[in-house]
């Protein structure tokens, strides 16, 4: 018994312990106090027996008073533990949330680079690429409608066709604007893309 005290006695003093081991104390000290309680009920009933020896009654009644005694001291030492077990479990949470929120933070960190150093280019790129697509497009309309005899259609990918074919919507935060992000704003067209490009 006075091992479990030192253990629960060095648990407390500590602010470090891992929740799995102040689980395993506190586990440890409810089941010592049932087995306690167990046997100082069974020496209670032999005790208060008319048939037990004097003697003998007098040192169950002893030993019986030092058990609850101690078992007593094990259960105000319950709250204590239930508390440490709360805080470090508090802890543990903390961390676990802190480790993916730096993680989220640093992802986020790089994601903004590569936005700020990546996206002036590729939004030239684009508006480049909607530019010649839109061109593609209507010279092969043109040709379609004075193809020689004999000569299918040529096909022309449905994200490229209909009125406003290639239309793109582009939404970024305002330090992230650049001269040609504005190009595809409000939903514009591969047709302004024309008159913007000349």
């Amino acid at each position: 018994m006075s091992d479990l005290f030192e253990i629960v006695a060095a648990l407390l003093a500590a602010e470090n312990h891992p929740s799995s081991k102040v689980r395993e104390v506190l586990s440890g000290v409810r089941t010592r106090i049932s087995e306690v309680e167990a046997i100082v009920s069974k020496a209670n009933a032999q005790m208060l027996d008319p048939r037990t020896d004097t003697a003998l009654a007098s040192d169950l009644r002893v030993s019986s008073d030092n058990a609850l005694f101690l078992v007593e001291r094990l259960k105000a030492g319950l709250p204590m533990l239930e508390k440490a077990l709360a805080d470090a479990e508090y802890r543990e949470e903390q961390e676990r949330r802190l480790e993916a929120y730096e993680t989220a933070s640093r992802r986020m960190d790089d994601v903004i680079a590569a936005l700020e150093t990546r996206y002036p280019q590729l939004a030239k790129e684009i508006a480049l690429l909607f530019k010649v697509s839109l061109e593609t497009v209507l010279e092969v309309q043109v040709v379609n409608a004075n193809r020689p005899d004999g000569k299918p259609p040529i096909a022309i990918p449905a994200a490229l066709a209909g009125d406003d074919p290639l239309t793109l919507r582009v939404s970024l935060p305002g330090h992230w604007r650049t001269k040609s992000q504005s190009l595809f704003e409000g939903g514009r067209s591969p047709a302004d893309l024309l008159s913007l490009n000349r």
